[in-house]
């Protein structure tokens, strides 16, 4: 199965870029555009999610991704921009792993993966380290990392 390839723009590798080579899009076959776009889409808090400060006078803004209305595997996204000026903590290297896995938990839904492990750790510069194993049936295991700024 192909995917467009997403590019990353940024140091971290959060934002991304679609390629094109002649008249057509770059694709791969693996899954890292799926994964960094469930990982760094805005999922829609829940009521009770701490939110950051500075989103919304009343802290209203639960942001979300608008074709969720449109979705049969249930919302897109990660909820780990709530954790936006954080204090890094190991409860919040906790919560990351919780909403990371939340976030790719419709990959073993679909049936593209068996299993998905997930490990956060503290890195230097006040960034998580994100690191992801993808368990696939007749497939060795795929692994992902990515940092995020809180």
């Amino acid at each position: 199965m192909a995917d467009f390839l997403l590019v990353p723009t940024s140091e971290l590798g959060i934002e991304g870029d679609l390629r094109a080579s002649g008249n057509a899009y770059l694709q791969t076959d693996g899954l890292e555009t799926a994964i960094r776009l469930s990982l760094f889409t805005d999922r829609r808090a829940l009521e009770g999610d701490d939110l950051p400060e500075g989103t919304g006078a009343f802290g209203e803004d639960l942001r979300g991704y608008w074709a969720d209305v449109f979705s049969s595997t249930g919302p897109m996204g990660s909820r780990l921009w709530t954790l936006k000026r954080s204090a890094l903590t190991n409860e919040t290297r906790q919560r990351a792993r919780d909403f990371s896995l939340e976030a790719l938990d419709w990959l073993i839904a679909v049936g593209i993966a068996s299993e998905i492990n997930i490990e956060t750790e503290v890195a230097a510069g006040g960034l998580l380290k994100i690191g992801i194993e993808v368990v696939r049936e007749a497939d060795t295991p795929a692994r992902y990392a990515y940092l995020w700024r809180l």
